[in-house]
């Protein structure tokens, strides 16, 4: 993953596009976390993610994985809980432009963010953990929850079930579907509109008293980096 920002008005536009999965490794996901400073430092309104073209994220980069030592996995784990924890908890608005496959990391991601827009398209969100034999963290199903309600919940989370973008919009996980690229793209800066004229103060307020107890909660099951 290679992310990219861009300041485009009162909006930070960061873009994932390493030109294939936009597969996560610990130093893209460390550049995120700058990029979420900086979008505070130039006062942005909103944070838009979008991904290319067929490829939101495809979540962690498995293949590469098993270079890692006990070291560089703890911190891989602590950097990608952080930053999806503060996507989660930012003071300021955060949209996904989800323009493909969204899998467990990707899926995270869209999920965190408090607008949620899909490619119309044959894409699929996907939290596939148990699947390839890895327990659930309690940090990556607080945030799948917050987009997502039971009983499909557990589908997804339990049972590695996927959800068709179509089904995602239909249980609330993406609030829309675009029909193509720039359709997306201009239902993503109307959103934007939308979320620059809410009061900022208001605004960060009430995300500290939806998120700041459980967030509280799951941060202490994680491991030190």
């Amino acid at each position: 993953m290679k992310p990219t920002y861009q300041l485009r008005g009162e909006a930070a536009w960061i873009q994932l596009d390493d030109g294939k999965v936009n597969a996560m490794r610990t130093e893209g996901l460390e550049l995120l976390g700058r990029y979420l400073d900086r979008a505070a430092a130039d006062n942005a309104r909103a944070i838009v993610f979008r991904g290319r073209d067929g490829v939101f994220s495809g979540g962690l980069d498995i293949k590469w994985l098993p270079e890692l030592d006990a070291v560089g996995l703890r911190k891989l784990m602590h950097v990608f809980s952080g930053v999806m924890l503060r996507i989660l908890a930012s003071p300021i608005p955060t949209v996904a432009l989800v323009s493909g496959h969204g899998i467990a990391g990707g899926c995270i991601l869209t999920c965190a963010c408090d607008r949620r827009i899909g490619l119309a398209g044959d894409y699929r969100l996907q939290m596939n953990e148990v699947l390839v034999r890895m327990a659930m963290p309690s940090w990556a199903a607080l945030i799948v929850s917050s987009a997502l309600a039971a009983p499909k919940l557990y589908d997804v989370l339990q049972l590695g079930e996927p959800l068709s973008f179509e089904q995602a919009h239909s249980h609330g996980v993406l609030h829309a579907l675009a029909d193509g690229a720039e359709e997306l793209d201009r239902m993503g800066a109307a959103v934007v509109t939308e979320l620059c004229s809410l009061d900022p103060a208001a605004f960060a307020a009430t995300k500290r008293v939806l998120w700041a107890d459980a967030i509280a909660r799951v941060e202490r099951d994680l491991e030190p980096a």
